[in-house]
């Protein structure tokens, strides 16, 4: 008999919390479901100058997550959650990571990024903006997308103006997925606008008409772009102007 089979949902968590101290992230499976057991990263080197407040960071993101779970936003459920920890129940894969998954056909793909845009749409609906609302940071399961590590930082913007931010990375990250061919994007980008809150959109065409000169700008250095910079790219010749 597993520990899990003896044990209550919260003494399980403090065995898991014993035997893996210190470990950023573990899954682990009580009663025949997934969860994920996050605790402050511990840093070394040079990484204490460039994060140098990880306890702080949880913190944040705990009080983020705490937040969204009691708005009903589509997150996964925080379970249980202490001082330096917090458990949630398993969301489902990536969308990222759902892509690059070989086995699967387009049709299946499209899918999960048809559901991303209007995911981030009905979140946006809700009065809520994430941040840096990539395909990795969301989750795919049975048609139901919830959003992980939402951007914790405060921001002085309007709140129209983050969720054009939001737009902006969104479609970005679609251009940085080398599964989606650029009729597929620009399909994808067609649903969004449908979904997607009028002033919303307006708003993210008016950013991108005025940057346009960055496009072309950056257009001099296509022979040795990266992928980021292909995204950008993608991004500008993807997106209907009309």
């Amino acid at each position: 008999m597993s520990a899990s089979d003896q044990l209550s949902f919260t003494d399980y968590v403090q065995h898991m919390l014993e035997r893996y101290r210190g470990e950023r992230i573990t899954r682990f499976d009580y009663a025949g479901e997934i969860f994920w057991l996050k605790q402050p990263e511990k840093l070394t080197g040079v990484w204490r100058i460039l994060k140098p407040q990880p306890k702080a960071a949880f913190a944040r993101e705990l009080r983020t997550l705490s937040e969204l779970n009691r708005k009903n936003a589509p997150v996964p459920q925080l379970m249980l959650f202490g001082e330096d920890f917090f458990v949630l129940k398993d969301g489902g894969v990536s969308i990222g990571s759902r892509l690059s998954d070989e086995t699967l056909d387009a049709t299946q793909k499209m899918q999960f990024v048809e559901d991303a845009a209007k995911a981030l749409a009905n979140l946006h609906q809700q009065g809520l903006i994430h941040g840096r609302p990539a395909l990795r940071d969301m989750l795919w399961d049975n048609g139901k997308v919830l959003f992980i590590d939402f951007e914790s930082r405060e921001s002085k913007a309007d709140l129209l103006s983050r969720k054009v931010r939001d737009s902006l990375i969104f479609i970005h990250s679609l251009g940085r997925t080398g599964e989606l061919s650029d009729d597929e994007m620009k399909n994808c980008i067609e649903k969004y606008r449908t979904y997607c809150e009028k002033d919303v959109w307006q708003k993210t065409l008016a950013t991108l008409r005025r940057y346009h000169w960055l496009y072309r700008f950056l257009l001099l250095f296509k022979s040795v772009a990266k992928r980021d910079l292909v995204a950008v790219y993608r991004m500008f010749e993807n997106v209907p102007f009309d």
